[in-house]
C-alpha cells in the first residue's frame, strides 16, 4: 500500500488526514494506515454533498466488520457459516478502506457534534442479542444499502458523471447484495419468528436517520424523499 510522502503536506492538510484516517463510529480491524486519496471528479458542491453522506457509510461499514468479525468466531457454527461470515467480514473491511480513501480526496464535510452519537445509536439499537434475528437485521440494513448506492450510480445522479467513482459504488453494492443474501438465509436457518417485522422496523429506523443528510442527498442531484419511499418498501422476496 502506498504512504503518504510528510513534505509535500501542510500542516492543516495533514491534521485533516489524520482526523480522516480515524473511525467514524466503531475501530475494526481494517487497516487504514498510509491510504493515499481518490481522485473524485466531481463539481465542489457535489463533492460537498458526498462528503455529507460519507460518514454514514463509513459507520454501517465499520459496525457490519465488527459484528461479522464476531459471528465468525462463534464456536456453534458449523466451518461453512463460518468461512461466509469470515469473507463478509473482509469484504466490509474493504469496502472501509475504499471510503476512507474516498473521504480523503473529498472536502472535509461541515462540523456535526451530534452526527456522530446518533448514527452510533443507530448501529447500537439494532443490534439483537439473538443471532439469526441479528442477522435478519443485517439483511434488511445490506439490502437497503444497496439501495442508496444504486441510486447514487444511476445516471441522474451527479455523483454518475465521475466514472471511477460509478465503478467503486457499483462494486461496493455487489459485494453488499451478496450480504443481504447470506445474512438472510443464515437468518432463515436460525427460524427466527417474524423476520419481515424486524426488516420493516430496521427501514425505519434507518429513513429517520438518513433524514439528518436529505440536504446532502439533494446536493448530489437524489430527492430524499423519493428515496425514502423506496427504501420503506421491504421487498417480499428478501426472506423468501
Amino acid at each position: 500500500m502506498n504512504g503518504i510522502a510528510p513534505p509535500a503536506m501542510g500542516v492543516a492538510a495533514s491534521a485533516r488526514f489524520e482526523r480522516a484516517l480515524q473511525p467514524v463510529c466503531f475501530a475494526s480491524r481494517a487497516d487504514v494506515r498510509g491510504l493515499l486519496p481518490l481522485e473524485v471528479r466531481l463539481s465542489a458542491v457535489h463533492a460537498e454533498g458526498l462528503a455529507g453522506l460519507l460518514p454514514l457509510l463509513l459507520c454501517g461499514e465499520e459496525s457490519a466488520a465488527l459484528a461479522f468479525a464476531q459471528f465468525a468466531e462463534l464456536a456453534r457454527l458449523d466451518g461453512d457459516a463460518r468461512a461466509q461470515l469470515e469473507r463478509m467480514r473482509i469484504e466490509e473491511e474493504r469496502h472501509e478502506v475504499w471510503l476512507t480513501r474516498l473521504r480523503l480526496g473529498l472536502p472535509a464535510p461541515r462540523p456535526d457534534t451530534g452526527l456522530r452519537r446518533t448514527v452510533r445509536h443507530f448501529f447500537l439499537a439494532i443490534r439483537e442479542p439473538e443471532l439469526g434475528a441479528h442477522l435478519g437485521r443485517i439483511a434488511a440494513l445490506d439490502s437497503a444499502v444497496c439501495v442508496i448506492l444504486g441510486t447514487l450510480r444511476h445516471p441522474r445522479c451527479a455523483l454518475a458523471a465521475d466514472a471511477d467513482l460509478r465503478q467503486l459504488l457499483t462494486r461496493i453494492q455487489f459485494e453488499e447484495a451478496g450480504h443481504a443474501r447470506t445474512a438472510s438465509f443464515y437468518a432463515r436457518v436460525f427460524g427466527v419468528p417474524d423476520l419481515r417485522r424486524l426488516a420493516i422496523d430496521t427501514r425505519e429506523r434507518l429513513v429517520r436517520l438518513l433524514a439528518l443528510r436529505a440536504g446532502a442527498f439533494d446536493q448530489v442531484g437524489v430527492c430524499p424523499h423519493s428515496l425514502s419511499r423506496r427504501l420503506l418498501q421491504v421487498p417480499r422476496r428478501l426472506f423468501a
